[in-house]
């Protein structure tokens, strides 16, 4: 039995714990109440039932008025319920709170441009991408607020050099051009290409010439899901030498593509290029994958029908991608006649075969205007023979750069 000094002791000791767990109990309860609220409002909105987790995050936001996470979870449902003028306000708070978090801005840049506020939306995904340059939402939402009118003059020159092929030896040439975006979504390209291609003098003291004139157009309507475009292309020689001549002094090409964008950009092209002697069916199937933020992994496979047989071939390209800049390294097998790129709108009207190459392209911002344009390429060349039969096999090395200046 306890003495009455040891008694006194415990019972005090008791009523120190007890009156500790008493003044506690409150914080305790609502500790209790935010994981509830929190899990049950979670679990609504995997349902589906937005404006009832909103609900309920509603109830306790009063309560933790510098709790980020939460009004940054609740300004989402409230958007996702479509309630985007109290999701707004919900971001507002978060970002306050956060004293400028991506997370924040990116939700408010959204509200702001499902309201119609685009100058505000602009400068929300303009923010996240200093924070985060990669963000693809960011970069998306941005495509979608951007001035209804774009456009983009841009001017190039290009060299090439070529080394074991038996009646060429440079090209010279010029491309200038104007892609614009009408409405946000419509797409309209035009661009003009000049050429001058020197022949080797062949011991006879006089070098072939082609001066070849080019002309595109490209029309198109696009959104962020799907695009489909349509490609016309004509080629004509101004003067030429008996050589270097190619099939004839006139050609072109016209052409479908096609993408869809799901977790990837699938892409379907096809073209029918034409020329004096025969013509060329084209299809091409590929896909780009963004493996990460600034990379992205494309490959595709091409065939084509000319002169009586197939030609397979197929290329693959890494892209590695940064907001002010870019650096794309890529390769191509398979021998191809004639091909057409209805992407560069480029015609090859030549007797060469193209099988193999590899290439190496910058792009560099050097302001929000302008933009500078490198490239480097190597390619392996067939060619019919002088000596009248078999194939002699060539290499062309070229480079190119330009400027391009995106106007609004």
């Amino acid at each position: 039995m306890c003495s009455k000094p040891m008694r006194s002791m415990v019972l005090s000791r008791t009523s120190i714990v007890v009156t500790a767990l008493v003044l506690a109990w409150p914080s305790v309860g609502r500790a209790d109440r935010y994981s509830r609220s929190m899990r049950a409002a979670g679990v609504e909105a995997s349902q589906g039932n937005w404006e009832r987790a909103a609900d309920l995050l509603g109830r306790i936001a009063d309560t933790y008025p510098e709790d980020y996470n939460l009004h940054l979870t609740r300004a989402w449902y409230l958007f996702q319920q479509g309630d985007y003028e109290s999701a707004r306000s919900s971001y507002e708070l978060a970002l306050k709170i956060s004293g400028g978090a991506a997370d924040a801005r990116l939700g408010l840049g959204w509200c702001a441009q499902r309201t119609g506020d685009l100058d505000e939306a602009r400068r929300q995904f303009e923010a996240v991408l200093e924070i985060e340059p990669n963000n693809p939402n960011a970069a998306e939402g941005l495509a979608l607020v951007r001035p209804s009118n774009t456009f983009i003059p841009y001017a190039y020159l290009f060299f090439e050099k070529f080394q074991g092929h038996p009646w060429r030896d440079y090209h010279l040439g010029t491309e200038v051009g104007l892609d614009s975006v009408i409405d946000g979504n419509f797409l309209l390209d035009f661009g003009y290409r000049y050429l001058y291609i020197r022949g080797l003098s062949l011991g006879v003291g006089t070098r072939d010439v082609i001066q070849q004139h080019e002309a595109q157009a490209v029309m198109g309507f696009a959104t962020t899901e799907w695009g489909l475009t349509v490609h016309g292309i004509y080629a004509r020689y101004g003067e030429s030498g008996s050589l270097m001549a190619g099939p004839g002094k006139d050609s072109g090409a016209v052409g479908l593509s096609a993408r869809y964008t799901y977790w990837a950009d699938f892409l379907l092209s096809a073209a029918y290029s034409f020329y004096d002697d025969f013509g060329v069916v084209q299809a091409d199937m590929a896909v780009a994958l963004p493996a990460t933020e600034w990379l992205t992994l494309s490959a595709a496979f091409e065939f084509q029908y000319g002169d009586e047989r197939f030609w397979p071939s197929g290329r693959a390209e890494i892209l590695f991608h940064e907001r002010a800049w870019s650096l794309a390294l890529g390769g191509s097998f398979g021998t191809r006649l004639r091909p057409v790129d209805l992407t560069a709108g480029l015609i090859y009207n030549t007797f060469d075969r193209p099988s193999g190459a590899a290439w190496a392209r910058t792009a560099v911002a050097l302001g929000p205007v302008v933009t500078l344009h490198l490239s480097y390429g190597f390619e392996r060349l067939l060619s019919p023979s002088l000596r009248g039969s078999g194939t002699d096999v060539g290499y062309g090395h070229s480079i190119s750069a330009g400027l391009s200046l995106a106007l609004h």
